[in-house]
């Protein structure tokens, strides 16, 4: 109810000083924790003069039909945080070509610089089943400021990752900038509902914050009785059993064996920074509607287990002619070094469980040489199509390839579909070595999926879209594929 009031108040406000509202309503299915929830937004959409606020307030029905705390939980300090973020969507100030434009909320293709170091990040990539509050910033000027936080939350929770980045006239038109990009702490990214500091994907019970292990025999997993909890500021174990002798407890959890006295992974434990410096400088050639600018740019890993990896990419073109903007590169890497380290699947990267441990992005980078080219073109035809490709191809001591496209129809062909209101797709697949799998073979770096928007009444809109991603086994061919699907009914008014 508190939360429905301030959203009143702020249409109510909106009315006097800013254009009319959109208001939108969504009811679908959304995948949380492997399962099938109902979920209901309502999306108010409020702009105020050079400012803009977009809200998602939201009730979830879990898969037994009961409507379930999440996105409503005060219980911890934690809880009460996510609660209060997962009511806003973004709240912005400007629009990302005006002099000065600031973002908080879902963030999508956040490049700094010439994206060496982070280059077309999103913090919205498991929206609606996850949602990260960011903050960007982009300021032009005589100095060009420009900033990015993945999540404020991680700020309270371990330590978020955050970039910046300034340049500057140093000599007639040629500029030069510097970039600082930080992970406090990789393993922040791993999620912990229920604040006992087992991440939930290792957390038989990632509800009950005084549960974070199944060691007993018997045949239902989990147990309704967790085995080894905390009564009274003690850690106490229930019902263990080693039936062989073996000094390895017979029950299984999540498909591996857990040793006796073996405590589970915990984030206040274990913390694991990484910082990349990058330096980069740009001469524009050709100036008018049609623009050339050469460029080079530089970046090096100063902490961690990279620590000296560095990468050079120069020379460098950019082409802006018309709807065509495109860029061509020369890359040189060596040590421990990726490119655009902070891209659009950080987030899922960035930690994450394999088997009984928890694996960095940094932990899987390979001391190798290798050197290339880059290419990207960004294309829009006419009011039919727009689409953006990538593709990286460098040689050395191995192959290493990427290859990024994503394509959405426009207006003019939407049009030629009776009721189709939106189309898209993307397929997105880093770390390609062809000796190793095919280049469409998928691998851990995979994502891909589609959205199809019809409308099916005045101002309704049914939306299905279907999101794969894959994660490691133990055989390396074949990764575990995670298909999941959100289908919402969209009202606006």
């Amino acid at each position: 109810m508190r939360w429905l009031c301030v959203v009143g108040a702020l249409l109510w406000a909106s009315q006097i000083w800013a254009e009319v509202p959109q208001m939108g309503v969504a009811v679908g299915t959304v995948t949380v924790e492997g399962k099938q929830w109902q979920r209901i937004s309502l999306r108010p959409d409020i702009p105020i003069g050079p400012f803009g606020v977009a809200l998602d307030i939201e009730l979830f029905v879990d898969h037994e039909g009961n409507f379930s705390k999440r996105g409503w939980d005060f219980s911890t300090g934690q809880a009460a945080r996510e609660t209060i973020f997962r009511k806003i969507y973004y709240i912005r100030y400007g629009r990302p070509k005006d002099p000065v434009f600031m973002k908080v909320g879902a963030l999508d293709n956040v490049t700094l610089g010439y994206g060496l170091i982070v280059d077309g990040y999103t913090n919205a990539l498991e929206y609606p089943s996850v949602k990260r509050i960011g903050f960007q910033g982009d300021v032009k000027g005589r100095i060009h400021f420009q900033w990015v936080v993945n999540d404020i939350d991680d700020a309270f929770t371990g330590g978020p990752w955050f970039g910046v980045r300034a340049a500057l006239p140093v000599f007639g038109k040629l500029r030069v900038g510097g970039t600082l990009a930080m992970d406090v702490n990789q393993y922040a990214g791993l999620k912990d509902r229920d604040g006992d500091d087992v991440p939930d994907a290792i957390d038989p019970f990632p509800d009950d914050g005084t549960a974070w292990m199944n060691t007993d025999a018997d045949s239902d997993f989990p147990d309704m009785t967790p085995d080894y909890r905390v009564e009274d500021g003690d850690t106490v174990w229930v019902d263990t059993l080693d039936i062989d002798g073996d000094n390895i407890y017979d029950a299984f959890q999540s498909g591996y064996r857990k040793r006796k006295g073996r405590e589970p992974f915990k984030k206040s434990e274990n913390t694991d920074r990484i910082v990349v410096v990058g330096v980069d400088m740009g001469y524009p050639l050709l100036e008018g509607p049609v623009g050339l600018e050469l460029y080079g740019q530089a970046a090096k890993f100063l902490t961690g287990e990279s620590k000296g990896g560095w990468g050079l990419a120069a020379p460098g073109l950019k082409l802006t002619a018309g709807s065509l903007a495109a860029r061509l590169e020369y890359r040189n890497f060596k040590g421990r070094f990726r490119p655009e380290y902070f891209n659009d699947l950080y987030d899922l990267e960035r930690a994450r469980v394999v088997g009984d441990s928890v694996v960095t992005k940094e932990a899987d980078l390979d001391t190798i040489s290798l050197q290339g080219v880059f290419g990207r073109a960004v294309l829009r035809v006419g009011d039919l199509v727009s689409v953006r490709a990538t593709y990286q191809y460098l040689t050395g001591e191995r192959r290493d390839q990427r290859f990024y496209v994503d394509g959405r129809a426009l207006e003019l062909l939407l049009r030629q579909v009776p009721r189709l209101e939106e189309l898209s797709a993307y397929y997105h697949k880093d770390h390609i070595d062809t000796k190793e799998a095919g280049f469409f073979d998928p691998t851990p770096n995979t994502i891909y999926g589609y959205k199809i928007g019809f409308q099916v009444g005045q101002g309704v809109q049914l939306i299905w879209h279907a999101h794969y991603e894959y994660t490691p086994t133990e055989d390396p061919k074949k990764p575990k594929l995670h298909k999941y699907v959100t289908v919402e009914t969209e009202v606006r008014f």
